[in-house]
């Protein structure tokens, strides 16, 4: 039970931990590999797309939180995470790519990058594209994303380990106001969904509409988890 003296400000989170060595562990010692030989193949089906989907939730939250925020913690971020977030990038804004394969195209990039000449990868990335805004964001995304990696490398990494980075806005309103992590990571939430309403609206980019509304509801998805998990945790320890 918490005390007076205790420490009230609970940082604990339900982020799903996507540092490389965090997915090479979870690789390694997924209940799947157990269910292969000893469960029914449903289990098994079942497992993979509990798995998937987890996985793809922190990969959009992921394109959302790298451009918006700074200074993550070191579980957040990892090399894997980056490659396989820039081929959903490609795969997505590709405008040979049928709408309904979109969202597995990025499956199909790395065999497309390696029978590509430089010429024909600069056509399949920058100049065959659905949509211009989203060719911006996804190098600004790069550039952030490279970023919090090489300070987490360097052991320039936010103390909290779980810490889905710091919110630009949240600091800068900070100066103002109390904001806390929850708050900030609504503000990101709402600013991006912002975007992408304004880009499908008024520009008629439906692409990157849905893909700003879709990356923000993921984060928005996770923030108000973790919030829940705190709040639970919380309660347990004021008991």
């Amino acid at each position: 039970m918490m005390t007076d003296k205790s420490d009230h400000d609970i940082k604990v989170r339900a982020t799903v931990k996507l540092s490389d060595s965090d997915i090479i562990w979870g690789a390694n010692t997924s209940p799947v590999w157990e269910s292969l030989f000893n469960k029914p193949w449903e289990k098994t089906c079942g497992l993979l797309i509990k798995q998937a989907f987890r996985f793809n939730k922190g990969m959009l939250s992921f394109l959302h939180w790298s451009v918006f925020r700074g200074n993550p913690g070191e579980k957040t971020t990892g090399l894997m995470l980056i490659l396989v977030s820039v081929c959903f990038l490609i795969g997505y804004n590709n405008a040979n790519v049928p709408t309904l394969l979109k969202p597995v195209a990025g499956f199909a990039v790395p065999f497309w990058v390696y029978s590509k000449s430089w010429d024909g990868l600069y056509q399949l990335v920058v100049v065959d594209v659905e949509s211009k805004f989203l060719l911006v964001y996804s190098g600004l995304f790069v550039l952030s994303a490279l970023t919090h990696l090489v300070m987490i490398w360097i052991g320039r990494s936010n103390s909290s380990l779980t810490i889905r980075g710091e919110g630009w806005i949240g600091l800068g309103l900070s100066k103002l106001i109390p904001v806390n992590e929850f708050v900030s990571n609504l503000l990101d939430f709402a600013v991006a969904a912002g975007i992408g309403v304004a880009a499908w609206k008024f520009a008629g980019d439906v692409h990157f509409g849905v893909f700003m509304i879709s990356t923000a509801s993921a984060e928005l998805a996770q923030t108000i988890l973790d919030h829940s998990y705190r709040s639970h945790t919380r309660s347990i320890l004021n008991a």
